[in-house]
């Protein structure tokens, strides 16, 4: 270690602005010298102000060294640094989410926060547990739940509130948002459907497509109130049904193909294979089934 150090100091000597002091001061810090690795990190960062490893080695540094409130400005310094690139924050809530989804939380918490939303932890628990209310199939018998307290609240604001105030409309879209990240779409679609009521024409556009899109998420079977077994499996099998089904077919009208009452059809397809122990989706397979034979009569012609 005695050999680095002074090969180190030796480079700093040549090439004072040289980024070679930050292994420097990392060794003068792992070897316990505490003041030597500070001068050092500050007479680097004079020099290379951009350098983030750096300032967070000095912050613990002076945290160790009980330096309160140095530790607190230069922890400023970061800060403002980290929170001029929101979407580092953003992506690295998506790439926690396999792994941990009170992190990606938090993480999206932040981000959210960086791009200037003013949300708070109050309104995020809000939603989550109306959301959890909604997501509930008993949901309809609880006398009063959550997600019925807040429609009554539109009722009872303002005016002025009721109005399609850019910062209120900012705070719920960016919910909304986190929401759909989070694989809520029930909850997202909420929200999205309250703001339209509220917004002008000129922002329903881009609300209604993203309402439109939750819907199709929904019908999937990829939201908050979906529960099957083996619901991967049951996903991919019918993308891929609807995907062949499709092909060579352009303007569709969906409102013609949908049957009005499904017809009953013997376990032959499949489809109807692989949800043989699926209780609860011959309605849906039923329906894919009616599908397919008016997209076959629409090719045809």
């Amino acid at each position: 270690m005695k050999t680095k150090i002074k090969w180190f100091k030796e480079v700093l000597e040549l090439e004072p602005g040289s980024k070679v002091f930050f292994p420097l001061a990392r060794l003068y810090y792992e070897d316990g010298n505490m003041d030597e690795a500070e001068e050092t990190l500050l007479q680097g960062l004079e020099r290379n102000p951009d350098h983030l490893e750096a300032r967070f080695l000095l912050v613990e540094i002076l945290a160790n060294q009980e330096q309160r409130e140095r530790a607190v400005d230069e922890v400023g310094t970061i800060t403002g640094m980290l929170s001029r690139y929101p979407s580092f924050w953003k992506v690295w809530a998506e790439s926690a989410a396999p792994t941990s989804k009170d992190s990606a939380m938090a993480l999206s918490f932040l981000a959210a926060n960086f791009q200037g939303a003013p949300i708070s932890w109050s309104q995020v628990i809000e939603k989550g547990l109306d959301a959890l209310f909604q997501g509930n199939g008993d949901a309809k018998a609880t006398p009063q739940p959550v997600s019925d307290a807040n429609k009554t609240k539109p009722q009872e604001m303002s005016a002025e509130d009721e109005a399609c105030d850019g910062e209120a409309n900012l705070r719920t879209r960016t919910m909304a948002d986190l929401l759909a990240d989070q694989g809520d779409y029930q909850g997202a679609l909420d929200i999205y459907e309250e703001l339209v009521s509220k917004c002008g024409p000129d922002e329903n556009g881009e609300l209604d497509a993203l309402i439109e899109q939750m819907h199709g998420k929904l019908n999937k079977g990829a939201g908050s109130q979906i529960e099957v077994a083996d619901s991967d499996t049951l996903q991919e099998t019918v993308a891929n049904f609807i995907d062949e089904l499709t092909v060579g077919v352009d303007d569709t009208d969906e409102s013609e193909l949908m049957p009005e009452e499904p017809e009953y059809h013997e376990p032959a397809t499949v489809e109807e294979a692989v949800a043989a122990n699926m209780p609860g989706k011959e309605q849906l397979l039923e329906t894919l089934d009616a599908l397919a034979e008016r997209l076959e009569a629409r090719s045809a012609l």
